[in-house]
């Protein structure tokens, strides 16, 4: 793969102790994106500013211009704080910066890429998966947010094109039905209000605490209950009241009400004559036997069913394990014939991807004429503060010590302050 334009740009931010040669014996395992929170200019400056310690690999603009502040075979400072991971690569007691390679990308949270800026992305992509061996796959190439999902769960954001940036790799025969979600549960919960604005969102909650369990990702099966249910609107041969999101046992014909239930819970899971398709208990029940068939599906039988689960799918037993590690390998099998079913499910939940929510910066218990509302705004888009996982800020909510002294180091390193030395540790940053 020829090697893109790149400006090179420098930073004296890098290595550990700072200026360190080398990653300390350390392969590069993946890729992490990154969003700038601001502009290429303002990117290149604040890396080349000792103070604020910190420096990533690469920097695309929306132009597509590309620079590099960071030498390849040296730990940029951009990916040091790990706080509540998902990424399964993670290596106990090593700092991540010492085995990842960063792309920031100009904008803000919830931007898209520009067209010249996604090229511009992929073509670097490409070339360091060449350059430094990688395979391509969700744990190779990964967004900021998995390493740290408490203060940087916005980063790249979900305007961030993961399925085309796959998907022109080349290298993903299709969609893993197993593996971590790509669109937040708030993404998904706004994206099927558009579509019924009565949807009993909580569900989605439940989707994403029952398919981690089994490996599946919760966003594929939610977006395939959307489309199983038209939105949980039904209209079809499956009703609502029997929490069947995925038709499971709707064959055309209604049940005769002994059908075999194969192990599953008869205390879950029943039948009843005339009605078209499973009836479970209750909405936790109907999502758990979804999940289990994706799982049936997705997994073969080297990976066993999880531990103090109850079997709650009657047709789990009839499928062939791992016959579907794809969401468009259900094409002929979950519907037939089935074609298009599964990059259907791609479609819809990249209309979900699209969804922006609450900007960067803005919460929704901070009023838009709040007092305070515009330095709240300014300090968390400066990183100085920070509010919680479910977009609010809890304005009253009491300080403790711990909290103020990351808000006074933040301030104060922005303002050029160079607390190590003042404080003569001698330790760089982690991020």
């Amino acid at each position: 793969m020829k090697k893109p334009k790149i400006k090179w740009v420098g930073s004296p931010n890098y290595g550990y102790p700072r200026g360190t040669e080398g990653r300390g014996g350390h392969q590069v395992i993946a890729i992490v994106n990154h969003i700038m929170q601001g502009t290429l200019a303002g990117t290149d400056a604040w890396f080349n500013n000792p103070a604020a310690k910190a420096s990533a690999h690469f920097g695309i603009g929306r132009d597509g211009t590309i620079h590099q502040y960071v030498k390849l075979g040296n730990a940029a400072w951009a990916n040091g704080a790990v706080r509540s991971p998902s990424w399964p690569l993670l290596k106990k007691g090593v700092n991540p910066n010492l085995y990842t390679v960063s792309i920031e990308h100009e904008g803000y949270s919830g931007d898209k890429l520009t067209p010249e800026q996604y090229q511009a992305t992929l073509a670097l992509h490409k070339w360091l998966i060449e350059e430094l061996d990688l395979e391509v796959n969700r744990d190779t190439i990964i967004g900021h947010y998995r390493i740290d999902s408490e203060w940087k769960a916005g980063c790249p954001g979900p305007g961030f094109p993961w399925e085309r940036l796959f998907k022109d790799l080349q290298e993903l025969p299709g969609t893993p039905i197993l593996g971590q979600a790509e669109a937040t549960p708030e993404q998904l919960k706004a994206f099927w209000k558009k579509h019924n604005p009565e949807a009993p969102v909580d569900l989605v909650d439940l989707y994403y605490s029952i398919a981690p369990i089994y490996g599946v990702r919760p966003d594929l099966a939610v977006c395939q209950m959307f489309k199983e249910t038209g939105f949980l609107k039904y209209g079809g041969l499956v009703k609502d009241w029997q929490n069947n999101y995925c038709g499971l046992g709707a064959t055309g014909r209604p049940a005769r009400g002994n059908e075999d239930l194969r192990g599953a819970d008869p205390d879950l899971v029943s039948f009843e004559e005339g009605v078209h398709g499973a009836i479970f208990k209750t909405p936790d029940a109907g999502v758990e036997a979804h999940v289990q068939h994706l799982f049936a599906y997705a997994a073969d039988k080297n990976k066993p069913f999880p531990k103090d689960r109850k079997l709650v799918d009657p047709r789990f037993r009839l499928v062939r394990r791992g016959s579907a590690p794809h969401i468009e390998d259900l094409n002929g099998k979950w519907a037939v014939p089935g074609k298009g079913y599964g990059e259907s499910i791609v479609k819809i939940l990249d209309k979900a991807l699209e969804v922006e929510m609450q900007p960067v910066g803005t919460f929704t218990d901070v009023p838009d004429d709040h007092f305070a509302a515009r330095s709240v705004g300014r300090l968390t888009r400066a990183g100085i503060i920070a509010g919680f996982p479910d977009g609010t800020f809890r304005g009253t909510r009491a300080v403790d010590r711990y909290e103020l002294a990351v808000i006074l180091d933040r301030a104060l390193t922005l303002a050029g302050f160079d607390l190590d030395e003042v404080a003569g540790t001698g330790k760089e940053g982690t991020d």
